[in-house]
């Protein structure tokens, strides 16, 4: 399982990305703390941050996962395809196409307290 969670930095006018990875029985696997200037807020940077994690899972040579982040819109726009705003339209198309070239994958709606970790 991969909690993911985009934070702004507004003081710094920068983004980032934090991202847990366990196994079934809950231990971690790797961890990503990572910081980029882009000015993305909301919808958008959690939806960087499901395109950034799906990278890293790549990157580490994983071939499934459950994606977790706490961004209901996001989450949704990525289980059906069609993004809500269609602001997003390319970030969820750009996601969807990494994640299809792993062999499983979900992506799941938690409420921030339940994505604390990340």
């Amino acid at each position: 399982k991969t909690n993911f969670d985009g934070a702004m930095f507004e003081e710094l006018n920068e983004v980032g990305l934090k991202v847990v990875v366990r196994n079934p029985q809950g231990k971690n696997m790797a961890t990503l703390s990572q910081k980029n200037t882009k000015a993305i807020f909301g919808v958008g940077l959690e939806t960087l941050a499901a395109r950034g994690v799906v990278l890293f899972i790549q990157e580490l040579g994983f071939h499934d996962s459950i994606f977790e982040g706490y961004s209901e819109i996001s989450i949704n726009a990525l289980w059906s395809g069609k993004p809500s705003p269609t602001s997003f339209n390319r970030l969820i198309k750009d996601t969807l196409s990494y994640a299809n070239s792993l062999q499983n994958f979900s992506f799941s709606h938690t409420p921030r307290q339940g994505n604390a970790l990340a």
